[in-house]
């Protein structure tokens, strides 16, 4: 692992990112890595994707210079843009308005501490500039994943959505976490009865071969398959294959 005190980080940029950063720098020198792409790199978690926000740019530019740089809008309510293995955005907060995982008001917002506040976890919510290597950590996500702590960034965000339940689950398993006290119980206390079929066998899918005893572990410990159960949710025959053989080993 790479020293977790350090507070910059030497990234190679590949060719994408370099060409992202010249169609941008005229605009602004605040474009960051955000979310678990900067966990992984602290854990040598080899990059597939790349969430990047973009700071000083207006909603009006950020659409041109998007369609300049061959970026198709896919979450453009929440403005977000793709090329490749990026994914680029607007930094944002999201308050919670309406059932559902798109039941958000979303605002631009220039402060970092703001929209890292919106990530699920503390390991989730540290932030790379691209041009300078300076980790911004703003909730003590590099001492959680020197502790392999797991720890909800805020009590008040994390119950706006549901599905952060099994991403508890997920990430204890893939990196060996243990939840946090405050976190367990907070997660213990969160209603399933929201979350889509889809939804729950997405997450259940990401646990392999290596995480997936600990992740069951975690579910039965949070309660997540007596909630699905009292759901009754109709599970299929291809979705029992994921879910019954992992849960029989746990």
């Amino acid at each position: 692992m790479n020293d977790l005190k350090s507070l910059r980080f030497d990234l190679t940029l590949t060719p994408p990112l370099q060409e992202l950063l010249a169609t941008l720098s005229p605009y602004t020198q605040r474009i960051y890595l955000v979310g678990g792409c900067v966990r992984d790199l602290f854990l040598d978690v080899p990059l597939r994707d790349y969430d990047i926000e973009v700071y000083d740019i207006d909603v009006e530019r950020f659409h041109t210079l998007m369609e300049k740089f061959g970026a198709i809008g896919v979450g453009k309510a929440f403005f977000v843009y793709r090329k490749g293995a990026m994914d680029i955005s607007l930094p944002r907060v999201e308050s919670k308005v309406s059932r559902g995982h798109r039941g958000f008001d979303v605002v631009v917002t220039q402060e970092e501490p703001l929209a890292s506040q919106r990530r699920d976890f503390t390991i989730n919510a540290m932030m790379l500039n691209l041009f300078t290597g300076e980790v911004l950590d703003f909730y003590g996500g590099r001492d959680d994943l020197e502790k392999r702590t797991l720890r909800v960034v805020s009590e008040q965000t994390f119950v706006e959505d549901s599905l952060r339940v099994l991403r508890a689950v997920g990430l204890c398993g893939r990196f060996s976490l243990k939840l946090e006290e405050k976190s367990r119980l907070l997660s213990q206390s969160l209603s399933l009865a929201d979350l889509s079929k889809e939804r729950i066998t997405a997450e259940f899918a990401k646990l392999d071969s290596h995480s997936f005893v600990e992740g069951i572990r975690v579910a039965f410990d949070l309660g997540v398959f007596e909630k699905l159960l009292a759901k009754q949710l109709c599970i299929s025959l291809e979705e029992r294959e994921i879910l019954l053989p992992i849960a029989s080993q746990a």
